[in-house]
């Protein structure tokens, strides 16, 4: 079910090296890792694709792959057990700004900045080996990477470094759940068992970054045990984001 064709791709060899590039794992705490977006839909007979591929990316450290489940294809006959209203919206917001006519299943955001097919895997591969080529470059446009750690008493400390002139951003932190199988009763998917990864299931405003060397202290309730938790600093719920990191 989706509403995008797909771009042409040439330019094979070139694919492949990217690809292959893309593949290989970023050292420890040389960059942020690039930050992968799926709008998804138990409801969508397109999306399992995707799905898969996102739980792919899941695996790498260079990436924090993000699932999000939209509400608008429950009507089909399923209603999607994780979708909201608040992941429409945000997928709505990057329509939007990414100068999109609609929103559609799957769609793949990268980074904030661009928008693809989610089961374009060429392309995908190709920008995130761009976003990681922009931190090699030190391109002010690339993500700042943010250090995550539990304190000995449980809690949580998340380290900005310094980044002058980006202004006041918010800070976001995403919580979500590492895995979820799911049996499909009814709609497209009916019959179905799918897995899910990484299925967010909240996004709360945790502060401000001015640009400036800080931390933040979280409490040891923010991440429930068995929850996964990034954070990202992000100019409201769909701009570019110039941060990330997880737990």
């Amino acid at each position: 079910m989706t509403f995008l064709a797909p771009d042409a791709l040439g330019r094979c060899l070139l694919g492949l090296a990217l690809t292959l590039f893309a593949a290989l794992p970023a050292a420890a705490g040389e960059r942020a890792p690039v930050v992968v977006e799926l709008f998804t839909s138990q409801g969508c007979n397109s999306c399992p694709p995707a799905d898969k591929f996102l739980g792919e990316l899941a695996q790498r450290n260079d990436v924090l792959a993000l699932s999000f489940h939209v509400d608008y294809w429950d009507y089909l006959g399923w209603k999607d057990t994780f979708g909201s209203k608040e992941n429409t919206h945000r997928q709505s917001l990057y329509r939007d700004r990414l100068m999109g006519r609609y929103v559609y299943t799957p769609q793949m955001i990268i980074d904030g900045r661009v928008e693809m097919q989610g089961t374009d895997r060429s392309r995908a591969a190709t920008e995130i080996v761009k976003s990681k080529t922009l931190a090699e470059l030190g391109d002010n446009a690339a993500l700042a990477p943010i250090d995550c750690s539990e304190t000995k008493d449980g809690k949580y400390m998340v380290s900005l470094p310094a980044r002058p002139g980006i202004g006041a951003v918010p800070l976001w932190l995403v919580r979500f759940d590492p895995r979820h199988e799911v049996a499909i009763g009814r709609g497209e998917n009916s019959g179905r068992k799918l897995v899910y990864t990484n299925v967010v299931r909240e996004i709360r405003r945790i502060g401000e970054w001015k640009g400036e060397a800080m931390q933040l202290t979280l409490p040891a309730d923010a991440v429930p045990q068995g929850s996964g938790a990034a954070i990202l600093a992000q100019d409201g719920h769909a701009g570019r984001i110039l941060a990330a990191g997880r737990f």
